[in-house]
């Protein structure tokens, strides 16, 4: 135990040190700002990291850790006192313990986000391949059967076999290599669905609605949502590009002169859009969590609140001119929504 508390204040006071070094030179140039709240996010996930170390070292020695309460407790009263110098977030007041360990994770994906690789979705050769062969057996087995039926009336030759059997392969692939090629640079033409929009009176068509839903890449959303995204929230604490982007697109087209002919009797549009968190509240966390809280002279284990968040950007334009932004912030947790926010 003496060995463990003697390398915590070691690194206590390394740490102390050099950070506060590294941070006054940074200080005295020019640096963007994000580059200094990045240090004061280092500085302030290793303390907390610090705390919650005594604390264990609390937990799994408490027969042998009377000799070396003082120096443990004076190590957590510094490291405490100067998170509170600081103005870093701790779960001691009740207003912070439903967003503590939500903000912990934030915070712990940025600082660890420099330790490991970047994955993004890349194009898999081999499940073309398998898919390819799945509908060349579907396509010979229709082939087959219709010239088992047909047989009686025509003379079917194999090379016509072949060439049906390679022009639906070649169909259905192309089709779906070519959506994945250009999903990025035609996202404007390439829907999931399309939906006419129908006057029920005289059956004439006076518009139509177009749908698209995809996983999307961070690097491909437009700069205007991003920017959007980041105007009410801390850079460090919510990093969008930690995020995973789920994107819904809609476009709804209507024929203004077919409407005066057609449909006279109501002239507002209103678009009602759903959105369910339900997937993703059955794969929550237990919503409470016990987490031990330093208070000064004593740790105590608080019940915290698992939340979770989900931040929507809703864009509108007309004719790609005039837009409209609007932002919501869900706040769930196990149980269900707790708080929808919009700014």
């Amino acid at each position: 135990i003496n060995r463990i508390i003697s390398e915590l204040e070691l690194i206590k006071s390394l740490f102390f040190e050099s950070f506060l070094f590294m941070f006054k030179k940074i200080c005295s140039f020019s640096v963007p700002s994000e580059i200094k709240q990045t240090f004061r996010s280092v500085d302030e996930y290793v303390t907390l990291l610090m705390l919650e170390v005594i604390n264990k070292v609390f937990e799994e020695n408490k027969d042998k850790i009377d000799p070396f309460k003082v120096r443990l407790y004076k190590l957590a009263d510094d490291i405490y006192n100067y998170r509170k110098t600081q103005g870093y977030i701790y779960p001691n007041e009740e207003n912070q313990k439903e967003y503590f360990l939500h903000y912990r994770g934030l915070l712990k994906k940025f600082i660890s986000s420099c330790l490991f690789l970047n994955c993004e979705p890349a194009f898999n050769l081999y499940l073309h391949i398998a898919s390819s062969i799945g509908s060349a057996v579907a396509m010979l087995f229709a082939i087959i059967v219709m010239i088992y039926a047909q047989i009686k009336y025509s003379i079917t030759s194999a090379i016509f076999i072949v060439t049906a059997v390679i022009s639906y392969v070649f169909k259905d692939r192309i089709k779906e290599f070519v959506k994945i090629l250009f999903i990025k640079k035609t996202g404007g033409f390439i829907y999931d669905r399309k939906i006419k929009i129908k006057e029920p009176t005289h059956n004439f068509s006076i518009g139509y609605i177009k749908e698209s839903f995809f996983i999307s890449n961070i690097n491909s959303i437009d700069e205007d949502i991003i920017k959007e995204r980041k105007r009410n929230y801390l850079f460090i604490y919510e990093d969008v590009l930690n995020e995973t982007v789920l994107k819904y697109k809609k476009v709804v087209k209507l024929e203004p002169k077919k409407i005066i002919s057609y449909h006279k009797r109501r002239r507002n549009l209103v678009d009602i859009m759903r959105f369910s968190i339900y997937d993703f509240i059955k794969h929550a966390d237990d919503e409470v969590i016990n987490y031990p809280t330093y208070y000064g002279n004593n740790f105590k284990e608080e019940k915290l609140f698992k939340n979770y968040v989900i931040n929507i950007i809703v864009r509108y334009f007309y004719d790609k001119k005039d837009k409209i932004y609007e932002r919501y912030k869900i706040v769930f947790n196990r149980s269900g929504i707790i708080n929808v926010d919009k700014y």
